[in-house]
């Protein structure tokens, strides 16, 4: 099955924003960070991250929810649109 670049697993997008696995873990959990996917259901399913979500988050210095949002008591800083 070939690799989609776009596409990266939690290891590859936590060297990608240069944080641990655990952090994006743990920032999944409380629905914060970049913004993630889930392939598959239940507890086997995988979390993957798009590389352009990885980028807004970088770029935009602002936590994204799972849903791609920014929540309501972010900055006014953060309250531009979402990709």
């Amino acid at each position: 099955m070939p690799v989609d670049p776009a596409v990266l697993s939690r290891a590859d997008a936590a060297r990608y924003v240069n944080r641990s696995t655990d952090t994006l873990r743990r920032w999944a959990r409380l629905d914060v960070g970049p913004a993630f996917v889930r392939q598959g259901t239940g507890r086997q399913a995988r979390v993957c991250y798009r590389r352009s979500d990885l980028d807004a988050w970088v770029s935009g210095g602002c936590r994204l929810d799972r849903r791609g949002s920014r929540p309501a008591d972010m900055p006014p800083s953060c309250a531009r649109a979402t990709p």
